[in-house]
C-alpha cells in the first residue's frame, strides 16, 4: 500500500513443524490487517516453499530471500533438518545468514521458538534432538530462545512478540533497566584482640573446606584429600549477562565481551574476572546435583583467604560463607552470621563482620537457594538477598542453586552474571582422576617421584577404562560420581567389566559407611536393610516417565511399608529419610521437602533389581522398546546371581513388542550376563509347528532369527535344526534368507542359490572377503527419477543390507593405518550389526575395494530400490510407516540392518529407505564437487525416503546418518 513501509519476515524451520509454521504465516497476515497499516507498515510472511526451484545449491536459491527480511522468525522442536552442503540444517544456515547481518550492523532481527520435545526423548536423544539442544546452547547467550508447549501457545507468544517488534520499530526505543543503588558505608578500626579473633575464624574456614567433600562415605574418615591439589578448572555456561532480568530479557542485553569463546562456556576463573571488571558483583551459580556448585564455593573460601589477588578481591577479605537454608525469616544479615557462626561454636563479634561488608572486604557466599523450604520462600530469600546487594554494594557476591529452585520469582532482579556449570569432558575427566590419583598415592606413600609417578598412571589408565565405556563416561561427567568411581578402582583395584557390577559398586560404596559407622555409631539399620528399602523406591519413582525426585509427603508411606516388611517398625520413616540423605550419598536431598538419586543410572539400576527380585517380568515387556525403561531393561538382563535373561525373553517373544525392537534386543544380547539362544529356538520351533499362520507370523519369525543371529556361535549350532527348519518353512521370504544367512556363517553345507531363469545368473552370491549377502537386480530398462525418465543398466549384484560395523571391523582389522570411523567407540553407533556410519566416500571406496566390490552407481541402486515399474519406495506406492522404515527420528539412532522385513525391495533387499544415507559412485551434477547419496535417514522425514530422491555431499564428507552398500559385477 502507498505511503507504507514492507517489513518482510523470513519463516525457517524443519518439516517436523509444519503446523507452526502455518500458523507464523497466519499470524502475520492478522497483524497486516489489523496494526501494521495504523503503525506505516506492511507485512508479508516468506519462506523456503515460496522459492522457486532452480539450477544449483538448493539453499543457495532461498539464501537471497533472508538476505532481504527484516525479521527471521525460526521454530524448531525434534530435528534439526538436513545439510545443505555448509550447514547442519537449511535452519541452522538461514540463521547464521541473518546473525551475519545483525552483527554487521543491519536493521534486522531474530526471534527463535523452540518447542519442549517429549521428556521421553530427553532421556535417550538422537542426533537430530541433540543437534537442537546444542544450538539452543549456542544460541542461549544472545537471549534469544521463547519456549512453547502447544501450538496454540506459539500462536499467542508469536502474536505478542510480533506486536510489540512492531511498536519498537514504530518508536525506536528500547526500556534499559536502572542504575546502581548507592549506600552509606561506615568503617572502623581494628584492634590487635579483633584481628587475633579473625585470624581464628580463617583458621577454622580452612580447616573446615581445605579438604575435597565426600558426604555419605568413608574416603574422610580412612584419608583426607586436599581441595587444591584435585581442584580442576570449572567450566561454566554464561547464561545471562548484565543488566538482564527476569521480567526484561533481550538479545541487546548479553554484553559481547562477557561471552566465551566456545559458544559461551567459560572458565569460571575467567567469568569471575569478567565480572569483575564490568562491575558485576552477583554471580549465581547454577547447577545439577553433584555438579560441584558447594566445591567451588569451597575453593573460593580458600583462595579468598590465601591469595585474595586471584579472584580479585582486597588484601584481608573476609570469605562469609551462609548455607541459605539456615537464615531466618527477617533475619539482617550480620545477626544471620553471627547465630550461624555460634553453631559451629565460632564466637566472632558481628562488627568485625559488619566493618568488613561495609568497607567491601568481604565476599558473601550463599549456598543452596534451592534448599529453602518452598518456593514462596524462595522468592522471599532472594528479596533477602537483594537487599543485602544494596547494603554491601561493593562486596561481591555468589549464590548457588540447582537449577529447579532457581525459577520464577526466586529469580535475582539485580544486575548479576548467571552461570551454569557444565559438565565434565574427557580433559577435566583425565585431569581430576590424575590428580586425584597422585594425591591419595602421595599421601599414602611419600612425596616422591615414585608415588607421583605411580599416581599419574593409575589416573591414566582409569580415564581410558572411562573413555572406552559411553555409559561409564556418561556417568563420569558428573564430578560427585567420577569421585565414586575412582574410589571404586582405588579399592578394587579396577572397575568391573561389565557395568551393571560398576553400578553394584558404586552403590555399596555410598552405602559402606553404614557398616564402617556402626563401630562407633548405633545406627538403627545395616547398609543391607537400607537397600532393600531404597530399591522398592526406586522402582516406584520410576513408574512415572522423567521422575527424578519426590517429596516427603509421598515417600514416607512408602518407606513406612518397608520398613514393616524389614520388622523395622520402631524406627520412624522421617528418621530413616534425614539418615539416609545425611549419612549416605545414595539418596540426596534436591531441596529441603524433595529427594532422589544422585544419578538416574542409580535409580535404573535399584529398579531393575527390584524388578529382579519380584520376577516381574510381564510389566517390563508391556514397556519394552520405549526410552525411560530402556537402560532398565538392559540392566536386568545384566543381573547375575541368579540371572534372568531367559525368563525375562521367554516372556518377551510371546509379547507383541518384540517385534519391531529389535534395536533394544540387540543391545540386550551383547549387556545379557548370560544370553541363550533357548529362548528364541523355542519360540521359533513353536511358530514353525503352528498350523494356522498368525498375522505377524512372518515378521516373529524374522526377529527371532535375526536376534538368534547376534549370539555366538557356540550357542547357535545347539539351534541349528530349528534354524534348518526356518530355512524351508518360514512364512516369508526374509525369513527364510535370515536362516540362510545363518547357515552360512556356521559352515553349514548343502546350500544352493536358486537361478534366475531370465539371465541364467545365480540370484544369490556371498562376498568373498566380507561375507556381503548379495541378491541379483537383473538388467534392463526401468522408470527413474521423478518424471519417470527411462533408464537402463546392466544386471549386477547389490548386497542385501548397508555394510555393517562386524564388517567394517574385518576391514580396520586387516588395514592397520585406516582411520577407525568418529563414533566407532559410540554405543548408539557402533552395535555389530548397525551400519557403519561417519564414513567418508573415499573410505566407502576403500572398503569396496578390500573387499573385491565396488560402490553402485545412482541408477543401480534406484533400479535395485524401483524394480521396472519406477515405484516410489522399495516396498511399493504406499506411504513409509513405523513397520517399514526407520525414519523421523522415532527410534533416533541407526537400528540393525534388516530390521524392517516388510520395507523389502522388488529383489529382496533391506533398508534401501531409511535407517542411512548410501554412498554411491555418481557425481551430483557436472561441476563434480558432490558425490549423489540415495535412500534418507533415521532422522529424516517421510519425504526423503522416495527412491527416486537424489542427495548430495561432498566426497570428503562424514555424518551419524550416512553409511553404504556394496555391488559386484555378475
Amino acid at each position: 500500500m502507498k505511503g507504507t513501509k514492507l517489513l518482510k519476515i523470513f519463516i525457517a524451520s524443519p518439516s517436523d513443524v509444519g503446523e507452526e509454521r502455518q500458523i507464523a504465516r497466519d499470524v502475520v497476515r492478522g497483524l497486516d490487517t489489523d496494526s501494521a497499516e495504523g503503525l506505516g507498515f506492511t507485512l508479508k510472511a516468506v519462506g523456503w516453499e515460496d522459492v522457486p526451484p532452480g539450477r544449483g545449491r538448493p539453499q543457495g536459491l532461498i539464501n537471497p530471500e533472508v538476505k532481504q527480511a527484516d525479521l527471521l522468525v525460526g521454530v524448531l522442536w525434534k530435528r534439526f533438518g538436513t545439510h545443505t552442503g555448509k550447514s547442519e540444517s537449511g535452519t541452522e544456515e538461514e540463521f547464521e545468514v541473518m546473525d551475519k547481518r545483525f552483527r554487521n550492523g543491519d536493521d534486522v532481527d531474530i526471534y527463535l521458538y523452540f518447542r519442549r520435545p517429549p521428556d521421553a526423548l530427553l532421556q535417550d536423544p538422537g542426533p537430530q534432538i541433540t543437534r537442537v539442544l546444542e544450538f539452543r546452547e549456542r544460541v542461549d547467550k544472545d537471549g534469544l530462545q521463547r519456549e512453547f508447549d502447544a501450538p496454540e501457545e506459539f500462536r499467542e507468544l508469536l502474536r505478542s512478540d510480533l506486536a510489540k517488534w512492531l511498536q519498537a520499530r514504530t518508536s525506536g526505543k528500547a526500556e534499559r533497566p536502572g542504575g546502581d543503588v548507592e549506600v552509606q558505608t561506615k568503617r572502623g578500626q581494628l584492634s590487635a584482640a579483633d584481628r587475633q579473633l579473625l585470624e581464628r575464624f580463617t583458621n577454622s574456614a580452612i580447616g573446615e573446606h581445605c579438604h575435597l567433600q565426600m558426604t555419605g562415605f568413608a574416603t574422610r574418615i580412612r584419608m583426607p584429600i586436599d581441595l587444591e591439589k584435585v581442584m580442576v578448572p570449572v567450566r561454566a555456561r554464561l547464561a545471562d549477562a548484565a543488566r538482564t532480568s527476569r521480567r526484561g530479557r533481550g538479545r541487546a542485553a548479553m554484553d559481547p565481551e562477557l561471552r566465551g569463546e566456545d559458544d559461551g562456556v567459560v572458565d569460571f576463573d575467567v567469568a569471575w574476572q569478567r565480572a569483575r571488571e564490568k562491575k558485576i558483583q552477583t554471580v549465581v551459580v547454577l547447577g545439577a546435583p553433584g555438579s560441584g556448585k558447594t566445591t567451588l564455593l569451597r575453593s573460593l573460601i580458600l583462595r579468598c583467604i590465601e591469595a585474595p589477588h586471584r579472584i580479585g578481591a582486597a588484601a584481608g577479605s573476609i570469605p562469609i560463607f551462609l548455607p541459605l537454608r539456615l537464615v531466618k525469616k527477617g533475619e539482617d544479615l550480620c545477626t544471620a552470621i553471627e547465630r550461624i557462626l555460634a553453631l559451629r561454636k565460632l564466637k566472632v563479634p558481628v562488627r568485625l563482620f559488619e566493618e568488613a561488608l561495609f568497607a567491601g572486604r568481604a565476599v558473601l557466599l550463599l549456598d543452596g537457594l534451592d534448599e529453602v523450604a518452598s518456593s514462596a520462600k524462595r522468592a522471599e530469600m532472594s528479596r533477602w538477598i537483594e537487599e543485602q546487594r544494596r547494603l554491601f554494594a561493593k562486596c561481591p557476591i555468589v549464590v548457588t542453586a540447582r537449577f529447579a529452585g532457581y525459577v520464577g520469582d526466586a529469580v535475582l532482579e539485580i544486575p548479576s552474571m548467571q552461570l551454569s556449570l557444565e559438565r565434565f569432558r574427557e580433559p577435566e575427566i583425565r585431569e581430576f582422576l590424575k590428580r586425584w590419583f597422585v594425591t591419595v598415592e602421595t599421601t599414602l606413600g611419600d612425596e616422591t617421584d615414585f608415588y607421583r609417578q605411580r599416581g599419574a598412571e593409575l589416573g591414566s589408565e582409569l580415564a581410558d577404562r572411562v573413555m572406552e565405556s559411553p555409559e561409564i563416561y556418561e556417568l563420569a561427567t558428573n564430578p560427585l560420581m567420577l569421585q565414586i568411581i575412582a574410589l571404586v578402582h582405588r579399592d578394587r583395584g579396577a572397575l568391573p567389566d561389565r557395568r551393571v557390577e560398576l553400578y553394584d559398586e558404586c552403590v555399596n560404596v555410598l552405602l559402606e559407611y553404614w557398616d564402617r559407622a556402626k563401630k562407633g555409631i548405633d545406627l538403627p539399620f545395616t547398609a543391607k536393610e537400607a537397600r532393600r528399602v531404597l530399591q522398592p523406591i526406586a522402582h516406584w519413582m520410576h513408574q512415572k516417565p522423567d521422575r527424578r525426585y519426590a517429596s516427603k509427603r509421598q515417600l514416607l508411606p512408602l518407606i513406612e511399608a518397608e520398613l514393616r516388611r524389614l520388622r523395622k517398625s520402631t524406627l520412624k520413616a522421617s528418621e530413616f529419610l534425614e539418615l539416609v540423605r545425611d549419612r549416605s550419598g545414595l539418596f540426596v536431598g534436591y531441596g529441603t521437602d524433595e529427594y532422589g538419586f544422585p544419578h538416574l543410572s542409580i535409580q535404573e539400576y535399584l529398579t531393575a533389581k527390584e524388578i529382579r527380585n519380584r520376577a516381574d517380568y510381564g510389566a517390563l515387556v508391556a514397556v519394552y522398546g520405549e526410552s525411560w525403561w530402556r537402560e532398565v531393561t538392559r540392566l536386568l538382563v545384566g543381573l547375575d546371581d541368579p540371572g534372568c535373561f531367559e525368563p525375562f525373553m521367554r516372556e518377551l517373544v510371546a509379547a507383541k513388542r518384540f517385534v519391531g525392537n529389535h534395536a533394544l534386543t540387540s543391545q540386550c544380547l551383547a549387556d545379557a550376563f548370560e544370553p541363550s539362544v533357548a529362548p528364541f529356538a523355542e519360540a521359533l520351533d513353536a511358530s514353525l509347528k503352528r498350523r494356522k499362520a498368525r498375522a505377524n507370523e512372518a515378521e516373529l519369525q524374522y526377529h527371532l532369527l535375526q536376534a538368534m543371529r547376534e549370539l555366538p556361535h557356540d550357542e547357535l549350532k545347539e539351534a541349528i535344526e530349528v534354524v534348518r527348519a526356518a530355512r524351508v518353512s518360514s512364512v516369508g521370504d526374509q525369513a527364510r534368507m535370515q536362516a540362510e544367512t545363518i547357515l552360512v556363517a556356521l559352515g553349514d553345507s548343502g546350500l544352493r542359490s536358486e537361478i534366475d531363469e531370465s539371465t541364467g545368473l545365480a540370484l544369490r552370491k556371498t562376498g568373498a572377503v566380507d561375507a556381503s549377502d548379495l541378491l541379483l537386480v537383473p538388467g534392463g530398462a526401468f522408470l527413474a527419477g521423478d518424471e519417470g525418465e527411462q533408464k537402463s543398466v546392466d544386471s549386477f549384484y547389490l548386497a542385501r543390507t548397508p555394510v555393517t560395523n562386524q564388517q567394517y571391523a574385518l576391514f580396520l582389522e586387516a588395514n592397520r593405518g585406516v582411520a577407525k570411523p568418529r563414533f566407532w567407540d559410540n554405543e548408539r553407533f557402533n552395535q555389530p550389526l548397525q551400519p557403519v556410519v561417519t564414513v567418508s566416500w573415499h573410505e566407502a571406496v576403500a572398503y569396496c575395494e578390500w573387499a573385491g566390490l565396488r560402490l553402485p552407481t545412482e541408477w543401480e541402486w534406484e533400479k535395485a530400490a524401483r524394480g521396472a515399474s519406477g515405484r516410489t519406495y522399495p516396498w511399493g506406492n504406499e506411504e513409509p510407516d513405523e513397520s517399514r522404515a526407520n525414519f523421523e527420528d522415532r527410534v533416533g539412532q541407526p537400528t540393525a540392518v534388516g530390521s524392517y522385513p516388510d520395507g523389502a525391495g522388488p529383489y529382496g533387499h533391506l533398508d534401501l529407505a531409511g535407517n542411512v544415507w548410501e554412498w554411491t559412485d555418481s557425481w551430483y551434477d557436472a561441476d563434480e564437487g558432490w558425490r549423489t547419496l540415495r535412500g534418507g535417514a533415521f532422522p529424516d522425514a517421510a519425504e526423503y525416503l522416495r527412491a527416486s530422491l537424489r542427495y548430495y555431499y561432498p566426497p570428503d564428507y562424514r555424518s551419524d546418518d550416512v553409511g553404504f552398500r556394496c555391488a559386484q559385477d555378475p
